[in-house]
């Protein structure tokens, strides 16, 4: 008989393998729709062996920043380890097609829309989903772990 699935909520913190001695950690900041979350993912990597304070953690500098789903850490690749009040975010915005060349522009959550000025159209992206094991080879790549790829450089955060 299947597991009690994970109840994830936002603030929740985890963290991600680096290396065989250091870890980083991320942090639910944002859900959309029944199965995405908005992940912040911290660019200081810490100790395997160092328990930093959530506080210390969720006020680091975010590295990337993505939509993304809950496979890591629902298998246990990625370890909750806390819940903290998730830092203040600029939210991005993003287009959607309507019509055949007819956008608009919607918010992170997917309620607030308007029709997309020419330029907004041009320049804003679609909203996507990332699978979280790219999130964990960027943020190796990141510190220097695994090479860079150029699809990592839309996950950092502006």
């Amino acid at each position: 008989m299947p597991g009690k699935r994970m109840r994830l909520t936002i603030g929740d913190v985890f963290q991600l393998p680096l290396d065989l001695s250091r870890v980083g950690y991320g942090q639910i900041v944002g859900r959309y729709e029944r199965s995405a979350y908005y992940f912040a993912i911290f660019e200081q990597p810490h100790e395997h062996s160092e328990q930093p304070e959530l506080a210390e953690i969720v006020r680091g500098r975010i590295a990337l920043f993505a939509l993304s789903l809950d496979a890591l850490l629902y298998h246990g690749g990625w370890e909750i380890v806390g819940n903290a009040s998730a830092p203040e975010i600029e939210w991005p915005m993003y287009k959607e097609a309507v019509a055949p060349d007819v956008f608009e522009t919607v918010d992170h959550t997917g309620s607030i829309r308007r029709p997309a000025t020419p330029e907004e159209a041009a320049s804003l992206p679609y909203r996507s989903v990332v699978a979280p094991i790219r999130l964990q080879n960027a943020f190796r790549a990141l510190h220097g772990a695994a090479e860079w790829n150029e699809a990592y450089d839309n996950l950092r955060y502006r």
